[in-house]
């Protein structure tokens, strides 16, 4: 994940086989750009006695760009420069 130039998470049901692509998401947005496609709420597809809600939040606040419209974020990801983050 860290050798990419951007993240982009889009909504997905969570539970405990799955819950750690968004603990890395989340330790990837203080290295890399992260982008959320945002689909509904998340308690609804959390499976794990919301561990996952609490990490989709921290992850909210850490994001570069959050929309529900597909254009949108793609056009907030393909305005990332590489160089603005460590390699």
């Amino acid at each position: 994940m860290l050798r990419a130039d951007a993240i982009v998470v889009t909504p997905f049901a969570v539970g405990r086989g799955n819950l750690i692509n968004l603990e890395l998401a989340t330790d990837a947005a203080s290295v890399r750009p992260v982008f959320l496609l945002e689909g509904g709420e998340i308690a609804k597809r959390d499976y794990t006695e919301g561990r996952a809600t609490e990490l989709y939040g921290i992850l909210r606040r850490r994001a570069r760009g959050a929309s529900p419209d597909a254009a949108v974020l793609v056009a907030q990801v393909t305005a990332v420069r590489p160089s603005e983050y460590p390699g």
